[in-house]
């Protein structure tokens, strides 16, 4: 098995069993996920979807037409769907894809492949969806490139930005035209930032600007960066009005609490 593919189901088979201790975040991730829709007939991609910890799938099938969950590892997605009391059917459906279409095919510390990987949108569906959410992925996705880069490597800086660019694209190119886009991301830890567990929404918010001017959150995760590389590389086919930033909001964990953020964008309507 290669280290991508096995990195991604250590990950879940660690959070297989953090229903409970998900219940603020999924409130959150929901939340938004719901308001999304725009009507009954709404589609929705949900990215990363892994133990399905992150949404209320009982929730969102009354909101959505149909919903597809995309991860790497299918057992994961199995058994997340099973722990809702649900079973995959014409309107919910399992996807078992690499999103970023070749981080599965590197080989750890390998610095040639990475540049032609992260240049690709990866297609694996011809069908487009009103709705597009990728649930704290795109930490993972540049956990992933330090491990297989080494994170001393001179490039990593540049592999994490044209990771992320190719995610944005991805997201983007699974939208119908007038579609939603989030990209809602895990960005700091009270590992670094110890007083995080004690904030409150607002605290957390104020707290939040200051932790990224100082430069203290995960590599490729700086919400106000995303934006940036939404409006400046998908300014051709995206609504530069209605990108935005969400409030922050606590993801405890236990003895790891974490902030986490949403960007969303919306495409545009003859696109």
């Amino acid at each position: 098995m290669d280290p991508y593919r096995e990195l991604q189901e250590a990950r879940n088979r660690e959070s297989r069993d953090g229903w409970a201790r998900f219940a603020g975040h999924r409130a959150e991730v929901t939340r938004r996920i719901e308001a999304a829709a725009t009507d009954q007939k709404a589609s929705l991609c949900l990215l990363g979807a892994g133990n399905a910890n992150d949404i209320d799938l009982q929730t969102l099938i009354r909101q959505y037409s149909r919903i597809e969950l995309v991860d790497l590892d299918s057992t994961a997605l199995q058994g997340g769907v099973q722990r809702q009391d649900l079973s995959p059917s014409r309107q919910l459906t399992l996807c078992e894809v690499d999103v970023t279409g070749g981080l599965a095919r590197l080989d750890l510390g390998s610095r040639d492949q990475w540049t032609d990987v992260v240049q690709q949108t990866p297609e694996w569906t011809p069908e487009r969806f009103s709705v597009v959410v990728s649930v704290c992925l795109l930490s993972q996705l540049v956990e992933s490139m330090v491990m297989l880069l080494g994170a001393t490597c001179v490039e990593l800086p540049d592999a994490v930005i044209d990771l992320r660019r190719q995610h944005l694209r991805c997201l983007a190119s699974l939208l119908k035209p007038g579609g939603r886009g989030i990209l809602i991301t895990d960005f700091v830890s009270n590992q670094t930032c110890p007083e995080l567990a004690e904030l409150d929404s607002l605290m957390l918010a104020q707290a939040a600007k200051k932790w990224i001017e100082q430069n203290n959150f995960f590599m490729g995760t700086n919400p106000f960066a995303i934006r940036r590389q939404i409006e400046n590389e998908l300014r051709d086919c995206i609504d530069a009005a209605q990108i935005q930033i969400d409030r922050p909001w606590k993801w405890d964990l236990g003895p790891r609490v974490y902030a986490v953020s949403a960007v969303s964008f919306r495409k545009q309507a003859t696109a």
